[in-house]
């Protein structure tokens, strides 16, 4: 019953232990979604920004190859949409400010088309390209709003599940101390238990070691007895 009793404490300290490894493992892959929101949601603003570089610059110099980069920076913007959108869909907050950016990235490409379509078709005068220029850059500055927006979310939501997973692992290493101070503790207290008993047994082997000879002894002394009692009654020769 004893050692059950001792056994105890090391089953609490293992429990917690393996609770704090279990919310670990749920804790990480949240971090890494995170990561993962801020990463894509980078690479949509990288993207935009390199396609609205190119268009500014044909504006500027008709050159059909900054034409051609800005067309190239279209499908992969939209695909890195598309993932955004798919990363945030559980996310009653990011959802919606997602979308917004979505659709602001879309009317801004639309204007973009239209802007190099006008632009192929006509040379432009100083007042509309100023104009042009610098509503692109109102959207530019829209669209980053919106960006930093989901990027500050996505930061707290960071901190609050970093936070979780250090509280956790301090924890899981308290655990860990503990159980192995406990088990330390069992393991010395089992060892002392032995030597006792080995102790134990040694002295009652001594013992019995030392009455060997008074037990051997008894049967001799017997033997020797009876053997004078019949040399005393047996008639004289």
């Amino acid at each position: 019953m004893g050692w059950t009793l001792a056994l105890v404490p090391l089953l609490a300290v293992g429990t917690v232990a393996y609770r704090n490894a279990r919310a670990l493992t749920e804790i990480r892959p949240r971090i890494a979604h995170v990561h993962e929101v801020l990463h894509t949601l980078d690479a949509v603003i990288t993207t935009l920004q390199d396609a609205e570089i190119a268009g500014r610059g044909y504006l500027l110099t008709r050159d059909d190859e900054l034409a051609s980069r800005r067309e190239l920076a279209r499908p992969v913007l939209l695909d890195t949409l598309a993932r955004l959108r798919a990363l945030v869909a559980d996310n009653a907050v990011q959802r919606p400010r997602v979308e917004s950016l979505d659709v602001a990235v879309r009317a801004t490409l639309a204007f973009g088309d239209d802007t190099v379509e006008a632009r192929g078709a006509r040379p432009f005068g100083r007042t509309e390209l100023t104009a042009r220029l610098g509503e692109a850059a109102r959207r530019m500055e829209e669209i980053e709003s919106l960006a930093a927006q989901i990027q500050f979310e996505e930061q707290h939501l960071l901190a609050l599940r970093q936070d979780a997973a250090e509280r956790r692992t301090s924890r899981l290493l308290a655990a860990l101390v503990g159980e192995t101070a406990l088990g330390t503790l069992f393991l010395a207290a089992v060892v002392v238990a032995l030597q006792r008993e080995t102790r134990r047994r040694r002295a009652i082997e001594a013992r019995l070691g030392a009455g060997e000879p008074a037990y051997t002894a008894a049967p001799e002394a017997a033997d020797l007895g009876v053997l004078d009692a019949i040399c005393a009654t047996a008639p004289a020769p």
